[in-house]
């Protein structure tokens, strides 16, 4: 079980390192750092809602490889 829960951990990594560069730190800045979208949308310079499309794009990105 232990086994099973870090190979699927590992392809997550996998796949988000895959990501686009930009969809990659929006998205690791939200889950990983837990800043909110306009936190993140300051620190990279785009609006909120470029950062609710990156974070959208990254979700789905997750749920069609790892299906």
């Amino acid at each position: 079980r232990t086994v099973s829960a870090e190979q699927e951990l590992d392809q997550i990594y996998k796949v988000v390192d895959r990501m686009p560069e930009k969809v990659r730190r929006a998205f690791l800045m939200h889950r990983g750092k837990d800043l909110s979208y306009p936190e993140i949308a300051s620190e990279m310079g785009v609006s909120t809602s470029m950062v609710e499309k990156y974070i959208i794009q990254a979700l789905k990105i997750l749920r069609e490889e790892m299906s």
